[in-house]
């Protein structure tokens, strides 16, 4: 907290540190407020939105089936994706995000179409992909960008 108070401009350190309460103590809602002081200073951030995303996935797996939940949630990948199209953890976020969570297979399929052309090795499409044309579907995991 220390360096938070030096550096009270430092998107960077509420990142790490949100980063660090949520993955380590399991701490949600002061996590929360460190990831949206993090991005109030740089709210273009790529890895402070990616990993906000992922924060609110993870966090809020027990509300998931809630429309305000799911929907919140949808505007921060969106939003990531918006900031870095070319960026295949993010698209895959997305698309991943789309086939486990809003079991929309249409745009998950057309979101993996996206990756699959950026990255045709990438784990993260391949499985669902094949769960599509399987037409199968199984939980799904984030990924943050270090």
């Amino acid at each position: 907290m220390k360096g938070l108070q030096r550096f009270p401009k430092s998107g960077d350190l509420y990142m790490y540190f949100a980063d660090f309460l949520f993955m380590e103590s399991g701490n949600p809602v002061i996590a929360n407020s460190m990831y949206q002081k993090a991005l109030r200073l740089e709210p273009d951030n790529i890895r402070f939105n990616n990993n906000y995303a992922a924060f609110l996935y993870i966090s809020n797996q027990r509300k998931i089936s809630s429309h305000k939940v799911l929907k919140k949630i949808e505007a921060q990948f969106e939003k990531t994706f918006r900031l870095d199209p070319d960026n295949s953890i993010i698209v895959s976020n997305l698309a991943n995000f789309y086939y486990r969570f809003k079991h929309d297979i249409e745009k998950a399929k057309n979101t993996f179409k996206i990756v699959f052309e950026k990255d045709s090795f990438n784990p993260n499409i391949l499985f669902p992909l094949c769960e599509i044309s399987a037409g199968k579907q199984r939980a799904g995991i984030r990924q943050t960008i270090p």
